[in-house]
């Protein structure tokens, strides 16, 4: 298994889109045919090669909510032990393509991210408004009134992230990003964290 898969990821970028499709396939019938095994196989990767795995295992959301949410929580909480704390909460990035009207663990997750919103370091709080706005329903006023908060957080950069969530989900009218806050999202990447 794990020699199939390395040669897969090794040669990832070669691959025609066609090819890529019938990888993809590959790479879900060995998660199905060995499914503890690739689940320790995937916590090896980098953030690249993780990535490709995780694209695949999307193609059938459903099936693979349960490892998506394993996953998503060892990552917080490896993260919060790690020498480099971003580039360990990094690979979440890879979870915010999968069908979310697919997931089955939304209410879990959400539960699981709120309490990191409170976190000292920033790119925890930053994730924990990324995930709880993918899986929310739209229409919850609670998780609503809980991003607002996080309009005036300390950091300008959760400030933005909190704007831009909310936006994404109740469109422009109604918040407003405060002027340097705008300004400091023209000149610094609101992305970066340290």
């Amino acid at each position: 298994m794990e020699n199939r898969l390395t040669e897969i990821l090794k040669n990832y970028n070669s691959f025609s889109e066609e090819d890529e499709e019938k990888v993809y396939i590959e790479i879900l019938k060995i998660a199905d045919s060995q499914t503890d095994k690739f689940s320790v196989f995937i916590q090896k990767q980098e953030q690249g090669n993780y990535g490709i795995l995780i694209d695949a295992l999307s193609k059938d959301t459903k099936k693979w909510s349960k490892l998506f949410f394993n996953e998503i929580k060892r990552i917080f909480t490896e993260a919060e032990d790690a020498e480099n704390v971003v580039s360990g909460i990094m690979f979440l990035d890879e979870f915010v393509y999968i069908e979310s009207n697919k997931f089955l663990f939304s209410k879990e997750i959400i539960d699981f991210v709120k309490p990191y919103l409170k976190h000292k370091h920033p790119v925890f709080r930053y994730w924990a408004l990324s995930l709880i706005s993918y899986f929310m329903n739209e229409y919850d006023t609670i998780m609503i009134k809980l991003i607002e908060k996080y309009l005036t957080d300390e950091d300008w950069r959760i400030r933005y992230w909190a704007y831009m969530c909310l936006t994404k989900i109740k469109g422009n009218k109604k918040y407003k990003l405060s002027f340097s806050d705008k300004i400091r999202s023209k000149i610094n990447d609101p992305y970066k964290f340290d």
